[in-house]
Formats: structure tokens, C-alpha cells, sequence
């Protein structure tokens, strides 16, 4: 997700004094987690190997 931020052109100093970038990241952490409980069971057979 860092990654996001410097699509920005901010670097690692500039993301963690920026609260708005910061508090942007760490939601779509969460989205992409919570994606993921809901993942098909045929899926989760399929592709066993990720997490």
C-alpha cells in the first residue's frame, strides 16, 4: 500500500505526516481485508496457496 503513495509523489517521510494520505491507505487496507473473509469457498479451494 505504500506503493499508493508514491503513485502520489510522496515519499515515506511525506506519508507519515501526511493524516489524510495515511487515514486513505489504511482504509483501503481494510476494504481488501474484509474482501477477503468473503471469499467463494470454490475460490478458496482453487486458488488454496494465498491466504
Amino acid at each position: 500500500m505504500i506503493d499508493a503513495a508514491e503513485t502520489t509523489g510522496a515519499d515515506f517521510a511525506a506519508y507519515r505526516a501526511d493524516l489524510k494520505l495515511r487515514l486513505a491507505i489504511e482504509r483501503s487496507i481494510e476494504i481488501v481485508s474484509e474482501a477477503s473473509r468473503h471469499r467463494p469457498e470454490a475460490d478458496k479451494a482453487r486458488f488454496a496457496d494465498v491466504p
